[in-house]
């Protein structure tokens, strides 16, 4: 199962980027200080702030759900059951292109919602990402 979330927006950015990407053809050292930055990004938002990207709160349990979660002593919070979808959160960079995500199946379910369970989007970039990902553009642009 793979799913893929557009990066909307952040003109100045996405501007910043292709002009280092017209200076290199070998992006991969930025992409992997990227992926880095954003692997943490996402595992914070998923154990800490239990919100989305865009800063919107997470749909809370439904009390069945929660019940059942009480029941089984979770030590966490929302997604955060057992702790393998923060743990699962990796990236995967070369030269041209950068994934960011998780292997685990469930993990899309989570992000897109279905199944009776309501979306919590935890994959993608927030505004606070987006100037540390400029940064490190102009870091490396200035290389």
């Amino acid at each position: 199962m793979s799913a893929s979330i557009a990066w909307e927006g952040m003109t100045e950015t996405r501007r910043l980027l292709k002009s280092l990407a017209d200076k290199t053809d070998n992006l991969k050292p930025l992409f992997e200080d990227v992926g880095s930055h954003l692997v943490a990004s996402t595992q914070t938002r998923l154990k800490d702030e239990k919100r989305s990207p865009d800063g919107a709160p997470w749909a809370d349990y439904k009390s069945a759900q929660y019940a059942w979660q009480k029941a089984k002593k979770s030590s966490g919070g929302l997604l955060e059951y057992s702790g393998m979808l923060i743990r699962s959160m990796t990236y995967n960079a070369d030269s041209q292109s950068l994934v960011v995500g998780s292997n685990k199946e469930y993990a899309a379910r989570h992000q897109f919602g279905g199944g009776g369970i309501a979306a919590r989007p935890f994959l993608g970039i927030s505004r606070k990402d987006n100037e540390v990902i400029k940064d490190l553009i102009i870091s490396y642009y200035e290389k």
